[in-house]
């Protein structure tokens, strides 16, 4: 039998949902410990992505495969673009167990990761929301 608290852990774990750090519109399939399923929620763009842009914006790709999350025991909120950062700190983390000071350049490359993939959404977010006003704006001068 299960503990209460770890039954809701487990719960609330397989219900999480990693959260989609690209610049145009995808969502891929997590799958939890237990080998359940979970779509991520599309980022759905009301613009065309490649409005106000000469050239070609590429999609961004994880670099871990699901297979490797999997294998490393990623937990489902840390299943995002900077999963392969986190899999060597995981594993620099484990060589070197008792001095995990050994390991701060891969915390750094994480963490940078994390920064630059938060700035990025931060920015398509700012796009969107600008992208928006000047669609009202126009609208109300057409009227």
């Amino acid at each position: 039998m299960v503990a209460p608290f770890r039954k809701a852990f487990y719960s609330r774990q397989s219900a999480m949902i990693s959260r989609c750090s690209t610049t145009q519109p995808t969502g891929f399939v997590v799958t939890s410990r237990s080998g359940t399923q979970h779509r991520t929620r599309k980022v759905r763009f009301q613009h065309d992505p490649q409005f106000g842009f000469t050239e070609e914006r590429k999609e961004r790709e994880p670099v871990a495969t699901q297979e490797q999350m999997n294998l490393a025991m990623l937990p489902l909120e840390q299943r995002d673009y900077c999963a392969h950062h986190l899999i060597k700190l995981m594993k620099c983390k484990r060589d070197n167990f008792p001095n995990f000071l050994a390991c701060k350049h891969e915390r750094h490359d994480w963490d940078y990761c994390e920064h630059q993939d938060y700035v990025m959404r931060m920015k398509e977010y700012e796009r969107e929301r600008r992208l928006n006003l000047r669609k009202k704006r126009i609208e109300a001068q057409a009227a």
